[in-house]
């Protein structure tokens, strides 16, 4: 894992090793995905936000939406709790952060949309609905049309 403190980043480098057959607990990067999961747990703020502290970020929801991504797809390699628990923490700050509207912006917090950010979302909270994770379904219909009338 990288020491840039931007956790989309290292979140798109994780998911590529995972892509490619490379998951926690097997293969020969077993040890570096493990890492590279281990430092997105770590990165999660006390509000469930999955970014790291000190990053200078100016979409911190485009890195949450990533590294939940990619902290979702390793959870069905690696069910420990912690990482689980980080997941279920993340998709909370996800549907929390949506707007009236059905959208998401750059900051976790419901005051207006932006359509890369709201797709970038959709694509995470997909995946933990996939995983079993609480996602309400009025969340992504709100999204959805949020989406189309874009």
């Amino acid at each position: 894992m990288s020491q840039q403190p931007n956790t989309g980043v290292n979140a798109l480098c994780l998911l590529a090793f995972m892509g490619r057959g490379h998951v926690p607990g097997r293969g020969p990067y077993k040890e570096t995905v493990g890492r590279a999961v281990d430092a997105l747990v770590a990165a999660q703020q006390t509000d469930g936000l999955v970014v790291r502290a000190g990053g200078n970020s100016h979409g911190p929801m485009y890195e949450h939406a990533l590294a939940t991504l990619a902290l979702i797809e390793a959870s069905g390699w690696r069910t420990d709790d912690a990482t689980r628990d980080c997941c279920r923490r993340a998709v909370e700050v996800s549907v929390g952060a949506q707007n009236d509207e059905g959208g998401w912006r750059y900051q976790p917090r419901p005051a207006d949309a932006d359509l890369s950010v709201t797709v970038m979302q959709v694509v995470t909270l997909r995946a933990a609905q996939g995983a079993r994770f609480d996602v309400p379904q009025k969340t992504l219909d709100n999204a959805v049309r949020y989406i189309k009338r874009c």
